[in-house]
């Protein structure tokens, strides 16, 4: 048996979610479900921040890229 830890449930999607990718920072993730959008989640607040319409089902999301950082 796996033991998981859950710290926050976050709600939005209305299917299943089935891909999740963490910012490299720690600070937002972002989540792909089968009512085709992506969802971008601010952690420390547990709120959706960004809710982005997709084409068809999500099946993996690339790294989330910090946005706030000076080039």
């Amino acid at each position: 048996m796996i033991a998981i830890d859950v710290f926050a449930v976050m709600q939005g999607h209305e299917e299943d979610v089935n891909a999740v990718a963490w910012s490299a920072d720690g600070q937002s993730i972002a989540s792909g479900a089968n009512d085709q959008t992506i969802r971008v989640w601010d952690v420390a607040a547990g709120t959706c921040i960004a809710t982005l319409p997709v084409s068809r089902s999500t099946l993996a999301l690339a790294r989330l890229k910090n946005t706030n950082r000076r080039h």
